[in-house]
């Protein structure tokens, strides 16, 4: 997981284990740049989660920086860091976290991060919450999140399948406010960015997993890009994008499924994506080539 922190000085998140969903792994955060000119960039490790005492546990989903302060989504937790003076090795202050609570045996957690500013040293963090449930919505008051190890946010009940913006202010102390509801009907939106011309905000979304035979690794419906506007950002009118309702079967567009596999009918009351990802013509069983990791844009020229 790459980000561009600060000018010339891309940092990666690495994780250190041999299951990507393997809660005991620890993660790392890498500065590489070239100090010597020969074209091989060197590493320097800010932030290493593996030693005692350092609180980076799990897998890196998404990483975001804004101003001096990182976030760092670990599935269950998002952690937050400020660089110091220099990126000189184990230069990153940890500042406390925000960490999730989920029913057991959870089959999506929170993996995106996108984050804008709104003021002064005043910002917007953006994550996703998956389903719990394969294709099942996530039951009401499920999952919560609170705030740990110097940030201060009491015990928050959360919607699942959804994305949420956090106010956060950066002052002597970092402040969070209460999280608000953004969009729903989101299986797992697992890639969050922001358009900086336009404000937009991008969102991957992973279909749904086969419900018949799960060791096709096949899919009922198709990943999805979708769009949240500016405007809706700032609407008291949450969009459902319709998981478990309603989504593009996969290998077959223009026909439209429940989490059941049922067939429904289009509907108006849901938000369509800007597009979807079908197959190949005839793939081959367990050749399925979906799911979205994370989003960049381009400058066109």
């Amino acid at each position: 997981n790459l980000v561009h922190y600060f000018s010339a000085r891309p940092l990666v998140g690495t994780t250190q284990g041999s299951n990507f969903f393997d809660p005991q792994n620890t993660g790392q955060l890498v500065r590489l740049q070239d100090t010597n000119g020969d074209g091989v960039a060197e590493k320097t490790i800010l932030y290493d989660g593996a030693i005692a005492g350092n609180k980076l546990s799990g897998s890196i989903g998404g990483i975001r920086a804004i101003d001096d302060y990182l976030f760092v989504n670990t599935l269950d937790r998002i952690s937050v860091f400020q660089q110091g003076a220099d990126f000189s090795a184990n230069s990153l202050a940890f500042k406390g976290s925000l960490d999730f609570s989920f029913p057991a045996n959870r089959y999506q957690a929170s993996s995106a991060l996108a984050v804008r500013p709104t003021g002064t040293q005043q910002f917007e963090l953006f994550f996703n919450l998956g389903a719990t449930v394969n294709n099942l919505a996530t039951p009401s008051g499920s999952i919560s999140i609170a705030g740990q190890n110097g940030i201060a946010l009491a015990t928050t009940t959360l919607t699942g399948d959804s994305i949420y913006k956090l106010p956060i202010s950066i002052g002597s102390n970092l402040t969070v406010g209460t999280p608000t509801l953004v969009a729903t009907g989101l299986r797992n939106a697992a890639a969050l960015g922001f358009d900086k011309t336009t404000g937009d905000l991008y969102i991957g979304e992973n279909g749904i997993d086969s419900i018949t035979n799960t060791a096709l690794y096949q899919s009922l419906t198709v990943d999805e890009l979708n769009k949240l506007t500016l405007a809706q950002l700032e609407s008291s009118d949450v969009k459902n994008f319709g998981f478990p309702a309603y989504g593009e079967k996969y290998g077959s567009p223009g026909v439209f499924v429940n989490g059941a596999g049922e067939d429904v009918s289009p509907n108006s009351i849901f938000t369509d994506p800007l597009t979807t990802f079908q197959p190949i013509s005839n793939p081959k069983p367990g050749s399925e080539s979906t799911g979205f990791a994370t989003l960049a844009f381009a400058p066109r020229d």
